[in-house]
């Protein structure tokens, strides 16, 4: 791990620093007749695959004339690719829980050093340029086993965590693995683009099926898609499901449900298929400058159906009074998704892996909500046709669902008879 956020970083360094480190590491874990030889740094090297080559070293700053040289150079790196093969893949924080009236404590709040780590998710998403594939959300979290998944077999988004709900190179390059295994299942060839993440391994060599590209230092703003307003829509979108279900609550007379990673989970879900391709277009051409788009480069989804232009009012509603609703969706925009970790935060994150094993987690605050019985599942149903039964296209959708739903009930049945006959 230290090894691979100091390449992200861009040190250089050889065969003695390494072994400096490394018995570093040794002593804060105790580890004792260890010398990190000459034949342990050469097998620690092959084991990871590692190669000292020479460093390109990235300026602290960029100038503009490099953004704007920037869609030249673009153009030479995708020439050969489809739209369809074309990635950009980017880390957002969110405060998965924060209701309307907390807006104001948490705006611009960074959370360095893991500040806030249970309230905070870090979220990766990656999509390609057409908006044709939208890859299954990645989501870190603080807690290894949450309650709220517990026995969960379908999960809406990966789920991977950390001390300090952040991305690491240990995760992201699990990600890499996950998506070069998936291309070549589809025998296709891809490039990603990624910004300079401390937590975004330089050496991608044994990667067979995409091609990463690094954007040119602190220039994501301008160069990064995921930049240009698809993150953002994400979390307009997100932060809509958690007004409605907050209005959903008044109007009933009752306070607000917590919301558990599962919950978020769900949300993100929906809030990442609900970004148009046309959204996603858009932002790919504003940074990539794609002169053939038929739209305007770099327009989004934004607010503006009649639905949306009552939600300040719904913020009040919800007991956010003189909070706008784009102060709600921006509020974690400055959350850090990763820093530097030092010696002693790697070899604390490695001792807690050890010893944590898949035992439950018990420091999560809100509990999740008993499972639905199968009767009440009907009963919703029966309520649910109830309300729609004016509505043609809803009522087949509600059909569909309700096939499914009995199903899932005749199986859970089956396994709980199967359970109890082998008791």
């Amino acid at each position: 791990e230290w090894f691979k956020q100091a390449r992200a970083a861009g040190v250089n360094f050889d065969g003695t620093i390494l072994r400096e480190k490394a018995l570093e590491i040794a002593d804060k874990l105790g580890i004792v007749d260890f010398s990190a030889s000459n034949g342990w740094i050469d097998r620690f090297k092959r084991r990871h695959g590692i190669c000292y080559r020479t460093m390109n070293g990235e300026a602290a700053s960029v100038d503009v004339a490099t953004v704007g040289s920037w869609k030249e150079t673009v153009a030479r790196i995708i020439d050969g690719y489809e739209p369809r093969d074309i990635f950009n893949a980017d880390e957002a924080g969110l405060f998965f829980k924060v209701q309307p009236s907390k807006t104001l404590s948490l705006k611009g709040e960074a959370c360095h050093g893991g500040k806030c780590s249970k309230d905070r998710l870090t979220v990766l998403l990656c999509c390609n340029s057409d908006g044709s594939e939208m890859m299954k959300p990645w989501v870190i979290g603080k807690f290894r086993n949450p309650r709220c998944l517990k026995n969960i077999r379908y999960l809406p988004c990966h789920y991977k965590n950390n001390s300090k709900a952040w991305m690491t190179c240990a995760i992201f390059d699990e990600f890499l693995a996950y998506m070069d295994s998936n291309m070549g299942c589809q025998d296709r060839k891809v490039v990603p683009f990624l910004d300079n993440c401390s937590a975004h391994p330089k050496d991608t060599t044994s990667l067979r099926n995409i091609k990463v590209v690094y954007l040119p230092a602190n220039t994501t703003s301008h160069l990064q898609p995921l930049d240009a307003g698809i993150i953002k829509n994400v979390k307009h979108f997100y932060r809509k499901c958690i007004v409605k279900q907050s209005l959903a609550s008044v109007d009933r007379g009752q306070q607000p449900t917590g919301i558990t990673i599962l919950d978020a989970m769900h949300y993100l879900a929906m809030a990442w298929s609900a970004v148009t391709a046309t959204t996603v277009r858009n932002c790919f051409a504003k940074c990539f400058g794609d002169a053939d788009s038929a739209a305007e480069p770099g327009t989004v989804d934004n607010p503006g159906t009649p639905e949306d232009c009552k939600l300040d009012t719904a913020m009040e509603a919800v007991g956010a009074n003189g909070i706008v609703y784009n102060d709600y969706v921006s509020v974690d925009d400055a959350v850090a998704t990763s820093e530097m970790m030092t010696i002693d935060q790697i070899v604390a994150e490695c001792v807690d892996a050890h010893n944590s094993g898949d035992e439950e987690e018990e420091e999560e605050e809100d509990a999740p909500q008993p499972e639905p019985t199968f009767p009440l599942a009907v009963a919703a149903l029966d309520l649910l046709r109830r309300y729609v039964r004016d509505d043609r296209e809803s009522h087949m959708a509600l059909q569909l669902l309700e096939k499914q739903v009995v199903l899932t009930g005749r199986e859970k049945m089956r396994q709980t008879t199967l359970h109890d006959f082998f008791k």
